[in-house]
């Protein structure tokens, strides 16, 4: 599916004309010609519609099934200083540890009733 078919498709879902579209993206209905001819978008224009149909841009690209972005937040991701871990890092790398320590009681549990 080309970009143009693809937003075509979710203009036609989402029940818009041409011209509802050109409005979203601040420009004149003749301007707005990427479903018709073979022009790509800008990446502004992308991330305008991914934004208005509220989706990623991958999906509306038609490039993922998934329609939801990667991250589960739009923030910005805090960084940290290498080989920082955030407290729930910090939090789950000890879980990790605890697990694995379990598993290896249970192990050695299992190998003595084997015995």
């Amino acid at each position: 599916m080309t970009v143009g078919e693809s937003l075509k498709r979710f203009r036609k879902a989402f029940k818009l004309t041409q011209k509802e579209v050109a409005d979203v993206l601040g420009v004149k209905q003749q301007s707005y010609v990427y479903e018709t001819k073979d022009v790509t978008p800008s990446v502004n224009v992308i991330i305008k519609l991914a934004d208005h149909y509220d989706v990623s841009t991958d999906y509306l690209l038609g490039r993922t099934d998934n329609p939801r972005p990667l991250t589960t937040s739009n923030e910005p991701q805090e960084l940290t200083a290498d080989n920082e871990l955030t407290e729930e890092n910090q939090s789950l790398k000890a879980d990790v540890q605890t697990l694995k320590e379990d598993i290896a009681i249970l192990k050695a549990a299992v190998a003595k009733m084997a015995s």
